[in-house]
């Protein structure tokens, strides 16, 4: 009886083991995830649904006629795709894989749900818009303008930006979802269609199928930072969650490409015919891509790049779009905005604001601060003015870190010459992102030595010539009584020395050499280049160039002027190129009918010029000094500015009275704005975020956000303002007003005139100094340049120049001022004493009786550096003495000298003729 009872009790408890292991298996198998990818079979109207644990179709969903594009929803609740044979779109509910609804009366061509799963988003090609559902009752709520030919679309984590291409203009549409409003077109390649956006929402990839490339767009600035070749006819894009890989099927090599966003390489993956629609697996282990002519799905895998299974769906698979359920965790990222400013600094010493960069570090998701690591020869900070080292810390709060501007300088131990690195930024379980620095470390001049010298009063010195590597030397003189002014530059001519006192006076001269910038002015009329020593504010040289030269730009690093000359508005102008090392034309480049104006890239790459007669934009290669695009921009470009990270161009187009922007990485023209009448000057803020364009004929300036490609202020000035240039630091904006004579000086935190200086007639032309400290103001009219003292506000220098300066364009020399280690040197003056001073007498008689024993010289000891010698009749000398401290006392080597006449010489030293005579010793 125990014996069965012990057997029920083992029986009963494996029972109850199986049934909670059971139980345990069940809720297990309820709550672990199915994931599945949805694939539109256009030929047979249906939806082939793939569990892709085991890359089985699991199920075939009839949908409508012609189905092609996809979207899923962001908690893999609902699937939307669209049916192109009969204008509708299916609403599949994936719990139980069948159509829940239908919207009628659309013909979509690309569908997208938004982050929240609110809004689903559908492009309109025929009708040039994208449809707005709401995903709630599934009913229309907006149209907004989607261009001439709307396509695919991506939309930014937070929803705020919608991202549209469009195939007939070759660009990506961004608009702002909440207004409606288009915020940017960006050109792209030709006829663009799959797009994707990285998780981050850092960066945006557009397939351009008639280009065979994936253009890169950085969202921080709407910009196109880069492009990749992926092969003949590359469609649908897909990006791995941690934004690493990025891969783009390829319709006509049957190919898809794998492009490494941390090495940028490019590999190339065989799948099925003719692949179209693909997406990444929610862990990013695997890619579905979708073989139109195959009727096959290729899965590759993200590790070995090889596919690895190859699945039979339904006729003409498309799949455009997200097809893939399941919960995508978005992993922890960093981003940058561009980098602005450039670095300069002399050898041994950190560069300083504004010769620093910068540039804007954010992140999400972050588990951990973000360390930014400064490359060797740099150094970074949180502040401009301060803090500077080899690494500094960004606090997250809550996995995120709000936009943080990161400042990097040279360091002190910088070797002389270019700079570059990269500032890295890390965080835990975040992609490391590397930021490109650039810079240029200034060798310190040097001076050679200079002699003392002393001299007479009422006599001229000898002139100071100072010698060495520095292109200007300055001096100080810390006794102007001499008759040598306090300070000034250049040598020291010779001078009247001056000492009416009765004792001498000796002078300290220190000079240090000065590495001095230059400013180029373009003097029309007579086809020459002035160049004047900033700090001398003397024209040094005179450079002859081409015929009517007009506009000039200096590079970043100073080592190339760029003159424009007009050449009359003939068919063709030139652009002289000036090496400022030797001021030697080194090169001659032919451009556009009537160039204007010009600027250089701020890395030094390129150059552009506006040629108005011919409405374009010559790009030049200042590598190899040629021409290498042409764009057409608008009605008779004048100024140009290229902006301070070097993405865009901004010319102003004084017919059609608008302002293009030119994206640098394809030379097309991105934006039109509308600014005032006749716009002429223009210049961009040092931080990029706003553009500064002097409109001739409206008397004002118009205020340009970056942002938003838009006039955000009108600024009254004088009368037909030409010229505009920015202070380096970005808060003061200076405008030359034609007709009055006169600069505005315009505060840009509050975009008001803070006053109006005059200066010379027809100001054109104008520039601000590399430190900050000066402008200067080339005047046509009275053929001077105007020299400002900006902590003054007022003129003080007038430089005369050639004929017609014009001088329009950023024309001063960049970098910072070097001073080297200094030198000292004195002159020294002695009294011109009245006759006799010096009293010699003729005898005197050393025979120890106290009286008149030794030769007393009276007032020889107001001549410190005398020299006596004295000989006998022999001519032998028996005596000498430099200063004569002790007296002669009539002996030679101890021993007494007969009674007897001597002869002596005095030489005073103070530049007069030396005393001789005789002197007779009694014993």
């Amino acid at each position: 009886m125990r014996k069965l009872l012990s057997m029920k009790r083992f029986l009963l408890s494996i029972s109850i083991t199986i049934f909670l292991f059971f139980l345990i298996n069940k809720a297990t198998a309820q709550t672990a995830p199915v994931e599945y990818a949805y694939i539109t079979n256009q030929d047979d109207g249906t939806v082939s649904v793939i569990n892709i644990a085991n890359n089985i179709v699991e199920t075939v969903i009839p949908v409508g006629e012609n189905p092609t594009e996809i979207s899923v929803s962001p908690d893999g609740s609902r699937v939307y795709e669209a049916n192109q044979g009969d204008g509708s779109i299916s609403v599949i509910n994936t719990s139980t894989n069948k159509v829940i609804a239908t919207i009628t009366g659309i013909t979509a061509n690309g569908l997208l749900v938004s982050p929240d799963g609110s809004l689903l988003y559908l492009t309109d090609t025929e009708n040039g818009q994208v449809i707005v559902v709401s995903t709630a009752n599934n009913t229309v709520l907006s149209n907004l303008p989607g261009g001439s030919g709307p396509t695919q679309m991506a939309i930014s984590p937070d929803g705020r930006l919608l991202y549209v291409t469009d195939v007939l203009s070759s660009s990506v549409r961004v608009i702002n979802t909440a207004t409606g409003s288009v915020v940017i077109n960006i050109a792209v390649g030709e006829n663009p269609g799959g797009i994707s956006m990285s998780a981050d929402g850092s960066r945006v990839y557009v397939a351009n199928f008639f280009s065979g490339t994936v253009s890169v767009i950085n969202t921080a600035n709407n910009t196109v930072i880069s492009s990749f070749n992926v092969g003949n006819n590359p469609d649908g894009v897909t990006i791995t969650p941690d934004g690493s890989k990025v891969y783009v099927s390829d319709y006509g090599t049957n190919t898809v490409a794998v492009i490494n966003t941390l090495t940028n390489g490019v590999i190339f993956v065989t799948v099925g015919t003719h692949p179209l629609g693909l997406s990444v697996s929610p862990d990013g282990s695997n890619v579905f891509v979708a073989n139109s002519a195959s009727n096959t799905v290729s899965v590759i895998s993200t590790i070995s790049n090889a596919v690895i299974s190859t699945i039979n769906v339904g006729k003409s698979p498309n799949a455009l779009g997200n097809f893939i359920t399941g919960i995508r965790v978005t992993p922890a990222s960093i981003l940058t905005s561009p980098v602005t400013g450039n670095i300069a600094a002399c050898a041994g010493s950190v560069s300083i604001s504004p010769d620093i960069q910068q540039f804007t570090v954010t992140g999400s998701n972050l588990t951990g601060d973000v360390t930014a690591t400064a490359p060797a020869g740099f150094e970074v900070s949180l502040s401009a003015g301060s803090g500077y080292g080899s690494s500094v810390i960004l606090k997250q709060f809550g996995g995120m870190l709000s936009s943080t501007l990161v400042y990097v300088c040279s360091s002190a131990s910088a070797a002389v010459g270019p700079l570059s690195g990269n500032v890295v930024l890390t965080s835990a379980t975040a992609i490391s992102q590397n930021v490109a620095v650039t810079g240029i470390v200034n060798a310190l001049p040097t001076i050679n030595p200079a002699s003392s010298q002393t001299v007479l009063n009422g006599k001229a010195t000898k002139a100071v010539n100072f010698l060495g590597t520095a292109n200007t030397f300055s001096w100080v003189n810390d006794t102007p009584g001499i008759g040598l002014p306090v300070s000034s530059t250049g040598n020291i001519a010779s001078f009247t020395a001056v000492n009416t006192g009765s004792s001498p006076v000796t002078a300290t001269i220190t000079a240090t050499p000065i590495n001095a910038a230059f400013a180029y002015v373009a003097n029309e009329s007579d086809g020459t280049i002035s160049v004047i020593n900033t700090v001398t504010n003397l024209v040094v040289n005179t450079l002859t160039v081409g015929p009517q030269p007009i506009g000039e730009a200096v590079n970043a690093d100073g080592t190339r002027a760029y003159i424009v000359n007009n050449n009359a508005g003939n068919s063709s102008g030139t652009v002289s190129v000036i090496n400022t090392a030797n001021n030697n034309t080194i090169a001659t480049i032919t451009v556009g009918s009537s160039p204007d104006g010009i600027s250089v890239s701020p890395d030094g790459s390129h150059v552009y010029v506006a040629n108005q007669t011919s409405g374009t934009v010559s790009v030049i290669d200042a590598a190899t000094n040629k021409v290498t695009a042409t764009i057409t921009v608008g009605l008779n470009p004048y100024g140009i500015s290229a902006g301070t990270d070097g993405s865009n161009v901004y010319v102003t187009n004084s017919v059609s009275n608008t302002v293009s922007v030119i994206n640098t990485a394809t030379n097309t023209v991105t934006a039109t704005i509308p600014v005032g009448t006749y716009p002429v000057g223009v210049s961009v803020s040092p931080d990029g975020s706003s553009v500064y364009v002097t409109n001739q004929k409206s008397n004002n300036v118009s205020v340009i956000s970056t942002t938003s490609s838009t006039v955000i202020a009108a600024i009254a000035v004088g009368t037909q303002p030409v010229g505009v240039s920015i202070s380096p630091d970005g808060t003061t904006l200076y405008v030359a007003n034609a007709d009055d004579n006169t600069v505005s000086v315009i505060n840009t935190a509050n975009n008001t005139i803070v006053t109006t200086i005059p200066v010379g007639t027809l100001p054109y032309g104008i520039s601000v100094s590399p430190d900050g400290g000066s402008v200067y103001v080339a005047n046509e009219g009275s053929n001077t340049v105007s020299v400002i003292n900006v902590p003054t506000n007022s003129v003080t220098a007038t430089v005369n120049v050639g004929t017609s300066p014009y001088a329009f364009g950023s024309f001063i020399r960049k970098g910072v001022v070097c001073d080297g280690e200094p030198i000292k040197f004195t002159i020294t003056v002695n009294p011109l004493l009245v006759s006799p001073v010096v009293t010699i007498p003729n005898a005197f008689t050393p025979n120890n009786d106290g009286i008149n024993d030794t030769w007393n010289i009276k007032n020889l000891d107001q001549y410190p550096n005398n020299t006596v010698d004295i000989f006998n009749r022999y001519g032998q000398k028996i005596y000498s003495s430099i200063n004569y401290g002790i007296p002669w006392d009539g002996t030679f080597k101890g021993k007494n000298l007969p009674s007897g006449t001597y002869y002596y010489v005095i030489d005073l030293k103070n530049g007069n003729k030396t005393l001789s005579g005789y002197v007779a010793l009694i014993r």
